[in-house]
């Protein structure tokens, strides 16, 4: 039987590699478009708006197979047995529209080209793990069966920690391990004759969203709304981050 929460070390290993690989691509390739900068006015932000938006998109494609490539290999491996052989999903894993409006975002938001710098490539890193995620919910529905939200490295947020609780009840929604910026959620299939075993962060956000919940409907907010309660989460870990 394969033990899926071990399974994810793998992966996740090659995940960062390839966003190590893809950060300093972009890096190299920010460093080339705004070589000539004299200034950070509109007109410089649009230049390079309009040069990132002209490489950027083949660039992280490319990762993005990569990572796909490899996420589909992980699947066949963690049931062997079974007769089901993973594809890559058609069309684009990562959406050329959507990188240049993240571009347009990570430029026209900064106040520096640090700062851009840095938006961007937390912009390039929740690239390659959406090919992932992708990936995985592609061959999930394919294949009939759930898949469940990984969560599991320092500094996962609250929202994430919560979908993670939830088990592999995702069956072909997407959406349902749609990531953010500085995300490293994975999508883990439930495969037949595997195993998992839930996080100590994971199923201590479970004893913390049920606390908020209880706190929310003390207060009369009946029923609670999973932003709200996810808010308070994070307003209760702020609390206990004060006294400390």
């Amino acid at each position: 039987m394969t033990a899926l929460d071990n399974a994810v070390d793998a992966l996740q290993a090659l995940l960062q590699r390839v966003e190590d690989a893809s950060a300093l691509d972009v890096e190299n390739l920010w460093h080339i478009v705004t070589a000539q900068l004299t200034g950070w006015d509109p007109a410089d932000r649009q230049a390079v708006i309009a040069a990132l938006g002209e490489y950027l998109p083949d660039m992280l494609a490319g990762h993005a197979a990569v990572v796909a490539d490899y996420t589909t290999v992980w699947y066949d491996a963690l049931a062997p047995d079974e007769p089901f052989t993973a594809t890559v999903p058609s069309g684009d894993l990562v959406p050329a529209e959507r990188i240049r409006q993240s571009i347009s975002w990570a430029v026209n938001a900064a106040t520096s080209t640090q700062t851009a710098l840095a938006q961007l490539q937390g912009t390039v890193q929740r690239a390659v793990h959406d090919a992932q995620r992708a990936t995985v919910a592609h061959n999930a529905a394919a294949e009939g069966i759930r898949y469940r939200r990984h969560t599991n490295y320092a500094g996962a947020c609250n929202w994430c920690l919560t979908m993670a609780t939830r088990g592999a009840i995702y069956k072909t929604a997407t959406s349902a391990v749609k990531g953010h910026d500085n995300c490293k959620c994975i999508a883990v299939p439930a495969r037949k004759g595997t195993s998992y075993t839930m996080p100590a962060m994971v199923l201590d956000a479970e004893k913390r969203y049920l606390a908020a919940r209880k706190q929310l409907e003390g207060a009369g907010d009946i029923p609670p709304t999973l932003d709200s309660i996810v808010k308070r989460m994070d307003q209760l870990d702020d609390a206990t981050s004060l006294v400390r």
